[in-house]
């Protein structure tokens, strides 16, 4: 439940920034308005991963194709720190400091398209994905050397300028985590 009134209080922030707040929550998918009832953050579900991971699974694709093709020598040597940095968390074992990192490592790529319309869209779809693709990674922590291994993947796809491989990679990353995250919300 996200009441207004205590948000308000709580951050000490006037009632109708935090209405307009949540407002955005509901229109970005992230939270329900529910009549007498008041503002409740949406339900982790099965529909719910599936429309978003369809949705995530072909845009993010999109943008791994055309970073091989589109991607400046900036935009390579920022993917590749970003992988290495990736690539560092993965032994600390902290969900929270690899989502971060990962994060970072994905909007490099998207970036890396030069497609400012297919940007807005991956964060737009990016918002409602964190949660789900976060879980993975507290549920099963073995997932991020995976997710690393697939990363590198992409990464050299794109060095080498192979659109099609670094399609397929990212599809097959985001694949295994749907199959993942299905099981364990069912």
């Amino acid at each position: 439940h996200l009441p207004e009134e205590s948000i308000s209080q709580r951050y000490n922030v006037h009632r109708h920034l935090v209405r307009e707040a949540l407002r955005s929550l509901e229109h970005e998918g992230l939270a329900v308005w529910e009549s007498r009832r008041g503002v409740w953050v949406t339900q982790m579900s099965l529909e719910g991963l599936d429309d978003v991971y369809t949705c995530r699974r072909s845009l993010e694709a999109l943008a791994a194709e055309l970073a091989a093709h589109r991607r400046t020598k900036e935009d390579l040597e920022g993917i590749v720190h970003a992988l290495n940095e990736l690539e560092s968390a993965v032994a600390t074992l902290n969900p929270r400091n690899f989502f971060r990192l990962n994060l970072a490592l994905s909007a490099k790529v998207h970036a890396a398209a030069h497609n400012k319309t297919l940007l807005r869209l991956i964060i737009a779809i990016g918002k409602q994905s964190y949660r789900y693709r976060f879980l993975a990674y507290l549920q099963r922590p073995e997932m991020m050397e995976a997710s690393v291994q697939g990363h590198k993947a992409v990464v050299d796809a794109i060095r080498s300028g192979d659109s099609r491989k670094a399609k397929k990679m990212i599809e097959d990353m985001v694949d295994a985590s749907w199959v993942f995250l299905r099981t364990i919300l069912s």
